[in-house]
This record gives C-alpha cells, sequence and structure tokens, in this order.
C-alpha cells in the first residue's frame, strides 16, 4: 500500500507531498474498482496486446473518455504516447481526425458536428464524477469556443472539487486558441473574472493553483495584479504556479514582485520564481539569484542557472 501511494502522489500530483485520508481511500476505490481489475482482466486475457490495441477493444463512451483522461497521467513512457492520444480522441472518441497532436500543442483540422459535441456535453453533466470529471478535460482539447459557457458554469457551480479544477485546466487551454468573434471575446472576459475570483477568494487550494495557470494564459493586467498577490498565497503550490503564469505573460509590473518572491521558503517556489525572471531578461535579477543561490536550497540550482544563462544571452 505504501508503494501505491508513492505512485499516486509522484502520477497524480507530481510529487510526493502528503494527501488525506479520505483521498487516498477515494484513489483506491477508484484505481481498484475502475482501472485495475478490469485493465487486468483483459490484459491477462490479451497478453500480446499493446496499450493502443487494448484501447481498440474498449467501445462505451464514458470508459474511453476516462481513459483519454488517465493517459495525461500515465503514458508519457509509452512509445508514441502523443499519437495514442491522438487516436484515442479523433478515432474513439470524436469518430474521425478533427483534432491533431503536435509538440507544441493541438490544432483542429475541420468543425466538430454538433450531434459530436452532444455526447460531450451530456457526460460533462453526468451524475457520475469520474466521468464528468474526464468529461470537462476533454473539452478543453475539442478547441470549441462554444464549451466556454458550459466550463464557466462548471468552475463555479458543480459539487465537485476535482471536476472544476479540470474545467478550470480546459478553460486555460481553450484561451491558447485565437478567436475573433466578439460573442467569443465576451465568454473569455467571463472566464478571466471567474478564474480571478477563484485564485483570490476561493478556500480550496487545488482550484487556486488550477486557476492561477489557467489564467497565465490571459494578458490583461487584472490578470498580472492578481497572480502577483497570490505570490503571497499561504498554499506553495499556489505560490509556485503563480510564479510561472507571470513568466508566462512577461508583464513587466510583475519584475519587482518576482524579485521580492525569490526570498520564499519553500524551494518550488524559489525554481518557479526564478525561472520566470530569466524570461523576463532583466539584469537587475542576476544579483538576486546569485544571493538565492549561494543559499544552496534543494532543486533550485537548476532553475537558477537557466535563469541566469537566459539573462546573460
Amino acid at each position: 500500500m505504501f508503494h501505491i501511494y508513492e505512485i499516486r502522489s509522484k502520477v497524480v500530483h507530481g510529487s510526493e507531498h502528503e494527501i488525506s485520508g479520505k483521498e487516498f481511500v477515494t484513489d483506491m476505490v477508484f484505481f481498484i474498482s475502475r482501472i485495475l481489475f478490469p485493465f487486468t482482466d483483459f490484459a491477462c486475457a490479451n497478453p500480446h496486446m499493446k496499450p493502443r490495441l487494448l484501447i481498440e477493444k474498449l467501445e462505451n463512451f464514458d470508459d474511453i473518455l476516462e481513459v483519454f483522461l488517465l493517459t495525461f497521467f500515465h503514458s508519457d513512457n509509452f512509445e508514441n504516447s502523443i499519437k495514442l492520444k491522438e487516436y484515442i480522441l479523433n478515432y474513439k472518441l470524436l469518430g474521425d481526425k478533427y483534432i491533431q497532436f503536435n509538440n507544441k500543442g493541438i490544432k483542429k483540422c475541420k468543425e466538430i458536428p454538433d450531434s459530436v459535441l452532444d455526447k460531450f456535453f451530456k457526460a460533462a453533466k453526468s451524475n457520475n464524477n469520474h466521468i464528468r470529471r474526464s468529461a470537462v478535460f476533454t473539452l478543453g482539447f475539442l478547441k470549441e469556443y462554444s464549451t466556454i459557457d458550459l466550463l464557466n458554469k462548471i468552475l463555479l457551480k458543480d459539487e465537485d472539487i476535482e471536476v472544476r479544477e479540470y474545467a478550470a485546466i480546459s478553460l486555460g487551454r481553450l484561451k491558447s486558441q485565437k478567436y475573433t468573434s466578439s460573442d467569443l471575446q465576451t465568454s473569455e472576459s467571463t472566464s478571466k473574472d471567474n478564474l480571478i475570483q477563484i485564485l483570490v477568494g476561493h478556500e480550496n487550494e487545488r482550484l487556486r493553483e488550477r486557476s492561477a495557470n489557467a489564467l497565465g494564459f490571459f494578458t490583461e493586467p487584472e490578470v498580472t495584479e492578481a497572480l502577483i498577490k497570490s505570490l503571497k498565497d499561504k498554499d506553495a503550490e499556489v505560490r509556485a504556479t503563480s510564479a510561472r503564469s507571470l513568466g508566462f505573460i512577461g508583464d513587466k509590473s510583475a519584475f519587482l514582485p518576482l524579485l521580492e518572491a525569490l526570498e520564499d521558503d519553500n524551494y518550488r517556489v524559489i525554481a518557479s520564481v526564478s525561472v520566470a525572471l530569466g524570461k523576463f531578461k532583466d539584469d537587475r535579477a542576476i544579483e538576486h539569484l546569485m544571493k538565492t543561490r549561494s543559499r544552496k536550497i534543494f532543486f533550485t540550482q537548476e532553475a537558477i542557472d537557466w535563469a541566469l544563462n537566459e539573462i546573460k544571452k
């Protein structure tokens, strides 16, 4: 069980930070009942099959949605994992090649029919939390601005925090797609306001962190202001993600607050702040980065060295 705990922390959270007993039990119930037993039974009966061949046998739309979500946590070591994800989304969920994956992101190849989108909308309203999570996560890959209003509603009102987290992720991913429609601009403004509202005021740190990440795709001054305030959030992951988003946005008003954030006592925050400062390429950061490097804090020196090299280029 301890080994499973370690895997859960590294794979699901990307770290080894502690989780509550309730979270652990929930994960184990889901993993064993919905993933491990069915997949193991099928794999034992078909030991010659590779991951894609196993997935080809799946027919239930809701099950395929969950597999698509899980590939983003478990498939990085699979050969051609990008092609695997593209195959699941296009041919198992959409029914044709509508979305193209590459190392730089995703590209929409053609319009998705309403009849196909309706299946995703229905799943996003399912009574099953796991199905809703998978559907909401997948909506972000469809590059359909018609999903934004639904995602905003889910972000603010869904009863399941993890579903709301995936709504924040999808809203950020959709913002990375450029549109010119005035209706869409209104919807995106609503997304921005809702994400800021959660970042500065919600009690759940995971939801705040997801919102901070999504806001990295917005460039409005009020977004930068909210992210600067979140550099002092009580949760280290929120502070670290806010720093990364500020570096991505590149608003110069964030430079001095980021310098101050180098004094943080958490190594993840310091590393994220260092990378953000490197993106600004401002010589004023060199002295501060060198001073922070001399503290020899675990896991920070590589990020600081990268930042120094970027500034000196």
